[in-house]
């Protein structure tokens, strides 16, 4: 039986799409140049190392800074965590950490409050400025295809019934609901 596609599943596909373009984001994002670690340029962290955890930016970890107009996406503040870290044995525990922390953190909400402002930066490059959604819309099918392929992949090795249904939802939104950058977008 096929997973039923929530609006959490929406998020977490909308978050791998954003985690694609992040080398191309980088420049969007502010970096402190005395507290470079406390910064990152993704809502959704992973550590290739580790495969029993995620980390997801609370509402609180996003912002516009002041003097730059630049997003910031804070690892921490003053000590203090601003990402949600999900800790499971394997995707389907992860997941289910990571839904039912879906409300109370605003996932759906930072993530959204993030696409819109990326859509809105600019910066230059060789003299000519580039807007979020121009990048969006140039690379939108190639960054479409490569985590298309990699989530092919993942639910090829996947163990259990369910990490394959969860991989075919989130494939699913991916390929059919955000089938167009414009529907990513949105």
């Amino acid at each position: 039986m096929p997973e039923e596609k929530l609006p959490h599943h929406r998020t977490f596909a909308k978050m791998l799409l954003l985690d694609k373009f992040r080398k191309e984001m980088h420049d969007f994002f502010y970096v402190d140049e005395y507290d470079a670690q406390a910064y990152t340029d993704t809502m959704y962290v992973v550590d290739p190392e580790c495969e029993t955890s995620f980390k997801i930016a609370k509402p609180e970890a996003f912002g516009i800074h002041s003097q730059t107009g630049k997003l910031v996406l804070r690892l921490e503040e003053n000590g203090r965590q601003l990402y949600y870290e999900v800790e499971g044995e394997d995707f389907v525990e992860q997941f289910a950490k990571y839904r039912d922390a879906y409300q109370n953190y605003r996932f759906g909400e930072t993530c959204e409050s993030i696409l819109q402002a990326l859509l809105r930066q600019k910066h230059t490059v060789d003299g000519k400025d580039e807007t979020g959604e121009q990048i969006f819309k140039h690379l939108y099918p190639e960054k479409q295809r490569e985590l298309l392929k990699e989530l092919s992949a993942k639910k090829a090795h996947a163990k259990k019934p369910a990490e394959r249904r969860l991989y075919d939802a989130l494939f699913s939104i991916i390929r059919e609901e955000f089938n167009y950058v414009q529907n990513f977008i949105k």
